[in-house]
């Protein structure tokens, strides 16, 4: 049986954040939505992810600290994490790894097959 990749999305933006549900699930993921990172974060502590799919401006945590508490969480485990923004820059600012933002996408030039490419590639799923 083929093993079923869990994904957590956070994202303040339910609409959207459901939507990505919808399509991942029917690409064959298991996917789990949480609209903050403290619901996820305290998930995530009994519940093993594969990856994550996070809007970067989350409502109650930054993205750094979020970030950091997935990697506390997993022992430092490189957790595969895609940031989705609303906003048209060319990155973050202040992120630490700036030269890294290859799964940093903005939300309104991407199409969810790229967000699925990009989670089959990090995963090292075929298609």
């Amino acid at each position: 049986m083929k093993k079923l990749h869990k994904v957590a999305i956070v994202d303040p933006h339910e609409e959207l954040a459901r939507a990505y549900q919808k399509r991942l699930s029917i690409e064959g993921f298991e996917v789990y939505v949480f609209n903050n990172a403290q619901a996820a974060v305290s998930i995530m502590i009994d519940l093993p992810f594969d990856a994550i799919i996070t809007e970067y401006q989350l409502p109650d945590m930054s993205y750094a600290d979020f970030y950091d508490s997935m990697q506390s969480i997993n022992d430092g485990y490189n957790m595969p994490i895609i940031v989705l923004s609303s906003n048209d820059t060319s990155g973050p600012k202040g992120w630490r790894n700036l030269n890294e933002i290859e799964n940093y996408f903005v939300k309104s030039k991407t199409h969810p097959n790229d967000i699925i490419d990009r989670l089959r590639y990090l995963l090292r799923i075929e298609a």
